[in-house]
């Protein structure tokens, strides 16, 4: 199967298996389930990326730079942690959904950069497109 022609299936597969968990939601909710914890991590994941975006001010050589080098690396490490088990939950509620989808919103841009993958390829985009759709989603479903 031509490259292109198999990342197109990839991509269409990866679509409706988005849309056939976002047809599901609905019977989910209905069973009384919590994602409590899920939306509880997304939380903390955001609250420590906000740290992290934060500016750093201090210089190598400042009283205090170590400390806060080591401190970043924590949270840092803290972040993988978190993406780890926000991974290991499935989303229950819309509310979980869009808190799980906030988090890949925030992570994914920076993580694809990272990876030298241009992020205005096609099959980037879809996945950009799909996680909006899928907060915008959960956000007029909740209201």
């Amino acid at each position: 199967m031509p490259k292109a022609i198999q990342a197109s299936t990839t991509s269409r597969r990866a679509m409706l298996a988005g849309l056939a968990t976002l047809s599901m939601t609905g019977a989910v909710q209905a069973t009384g389930r919590s994602d409590a914890r899920l939306i509880g991590l997304c939380n903390e994941f955001m609250a420590i990326r906000h740290q992290l975006n934060r500016p750093f001010d201090l210089r190598p050589n400042e009283a205090g730079y170590e400390k806060a080098i080591l401190g970043q690396d924590d949270l840092c490490e803290r972040e993988g942690d978190i993406l780890e088990e926000i991974s290991e939950l499935p989303s229950v509620t819309l509310a979980g959904l869009k808190a799980k989808a906030q988090v890949i919103q925030i992570y994914l841009p920076d993580h694809i950069a990272d990876s030298e993958v241009e992020t205005e390829q096609p099959e980037v985009q879809v996945v950009f497109s799909l996680l909006q759709d899928i907060a915008t989603f959960a956000t007029e479903a909740w209201a």
